[in-house]
């Protein structure tokens, strides 16, 4: 991970607020085509195994990323130092993707506005099963220096359909072109 996200990391929530705030929604073109390294800020995610993770962004053959809309994964990978490698799990060369998403300007949700400078990361999509939990999740997706396209900062949220739950920052860094993935149709 970069030293700019690294630094991000270990920032505390307030200034991340600040930051999320203060940065722009990142341009889905520099998105498309990429894996970020991942991780979950608050304390909690490494007790619960999922600190660190991949996020990957891809339209489907048929899309163009001038709509402003994509799509994504989260790849499970292995829980080690922040300073570490992100390792896929269970290789490298055949990653578990779970947890697929949309991606699209905040401006077009009727009812997440949270952050109204992001793109929002909408998990209630048909590739996850309906009775998967991962369909509440909410991200919104800053790029806190216009000039970095690299180092994004994410909040995430639980959309619970009566009240929304604030779970915490995260911090993605630019990784690598996704391997051998072929996106699903719909």
């Amino acid at each position: 991970m970069r030293v700019a996200a690294q630094q991000l990391a270990r920032l505390p929530a307030a200034e991340l607020s600040h930051r999320m705030a203060a940065g722009v929604a990142p341009r889905v073109e520099s998105l498309v085509g990429w894996e970020f390294r991942g991780y979950n800020v608050p304390a909690v995610t490494s007790l619960l195994g999922f600190q660190k993770f991949k996020k990957g962004f891809y339209l489907r053959a048929d899309e163009s990323a001038a709509a402003g809309r994509c799509h994504g994964y989260n790849v499970f990978v292995l829980q080690n130092e922040l300073h570490q490698p992100w390792i896929a799990t269970p290789s490298e060369a055949a990653p578990r993707r779970h947890g697929f998403y949309d991606v699209y300007p905040v401006a077009e949700s009727t009812q997440h506005r949270l952050f109204s400078n992001a793109l929002l990361v909408d998990y209630g999509v048909r590739e996850n099963a309906i009775v998967n939990p991962e369909r509440l999740i909410r991200d919104y997706l800053v790029q806190p220096d216009p000039a970095d396209p690299d180092v994004l900062i994410g909040f995430a949220t639980i959309d619970l359909g009566f009240t929304t739950v604030r779970f915490g920052f995260f911090i993605l860094d630019r990784d690598q072109p996704p391997l051998g993935f072929v996106p699903p149709s719909r």
